[in-house]
């Protein structure tokens, strides 16, 4: 949505972001760099590339409850044909390590923004909410106590500080968001 929103400033009016990439700190690790690699990632994401996706589901949270859950629903999506190659097309074109200056240009525009982030959130560490948070200071930002999806784990935490969020956005009388 950061990305999406620097290239098309004129048409976001707020933004809602939970856990955002863009961050990324030290050097990719080995796999993912062998990923990126135009044939041996393409060879790597046809022959393992659903263990790696369905393995990486560990780190999203601590209650194996939630991330069977999460297995559950992504399984079928697995052996959608162009599902692997969109997966690595977005490792690939996505800026996962280097979005600084998209979110500080971003955040040079003061738009309305709810950041969420798990405190025990092994994907994006809990430490990146800082810089993230830097480059948007305007920014309400929440730590909830979860892994990498708090909308998932603690709803009711969760839905009352996105509707207080819609609430001052729409009492400001700015346009709701479509």
């Amino acid at each position: 949505s950061v990305l999406y929103t620097d290239q098309h400033p004129n048409d976001v009016s707020s933004l809602i972001l939970i856990c955002p990439e863009g961050h990324g700190i030290g050097a990719p690790p080995f796999m993912l760099r062998l990923l990126l690699t135009p044939g041996i990632g393409d060879y790597l994401a046809d022959v393992t590339g659903d263990k790696l996706l369905l393995d990486r589901l560990n780190g999203y949270s601590d209650d194996p409850a939630i991330v069977n859950d999460l297995r559950n629903r992504i399984k079928p999506s697995i052996h959608i044909k162009g599902f692997r190659s969109s997966l690595l097309s977005f490792l690939r074109n996505m800026p996962l390590r280097d979005a600084d200056p998209g979110y500080r240009r971003v955040g040079e525009r003061r738009l309305p923004t709810l950041i969420v982030w798990g405190n025990r959130d092994r994907i994006t560490p809990v430490a990146l909410a800082n810089r993230v948070h830097e480059a948007m200071p305007h920014a309400e930002l929440h730590l909830l106590e979860s892994g990498h999806l708090p909308q998932y784990e603690h709803p009711t935490l969760f839905i009352p500080i996105l509707l207080n969020f819609l609430r001052s956005r729409s009492e400001l009388g700015i346009p709701k968001p479509r």
